[in-house]
């Protein structure tokens, strides 16, 4: 019987294994890097007039890039993250610009996440890395945009 168990125990992690995901291809991880931290550039730019505003967002950016680490998502369901996102990083103190500018980034994360979440609905490995690699292009954004 013990057997019998083990040779199952075997089959079933080695089939989990043959399931696990590929990383994302570094090309595409690059691609989906750089796309996002454009976006964020132009979003900073784009308020660059307003001091309190690039203050603001930058914060937002902060508070997303935090929430998105590794770790920090329960959930990782496309409508529950939006949900997160603009709850804890969208404060409703900002201005209405902040505000709005903020809700585009976060519906454009949640959008790009959303292509990789229903295309590998159980593979919470590839959601993490799609989140990782969206965390690292916010930060690289800001730092660049304040020139750190």
């Amino acid at each position: 019987m013990k057997t019998v168990t083990i040779i199952l125990l075997a089959a079933l992690s080695a089939a989990a294994f043959a399931r696990s995901p590929e990383p994302i291809p570094k090309n595409l991880a690059e691609n989906m890097k750089r796309t996002t931290e454009e976006l964020v550039l132009k979003l900073f730019k784009d308020l660059r007039n307003d001091n309190r505003d690039l203050v603001d967002f930058g914060l937002a950016v902060s508070k997303i890039a935090i929430y998105l680490d590794k770790g920090s998502i329960v959930d990782t369901r496309p409508g529950v993250l939006l949900e997160e996102l603009t709850v804890c990083c969208n404060t409703p103190e900002n201005s209405f610009v902040t505000h709005s500018v903020v809700t585009i980034l976060i519906i454009y994360l949640c959008k790009d996440y959303k292509r990789f979440y229903d295309s590998f609905p159980e593979n919470v490995a590839l959601h993490e890395q799609v989140l990782e690699i969206d965390a690292l292009a916010l930060n690289e954004a800001r730092d660049r945009f304040f020139g750190f």
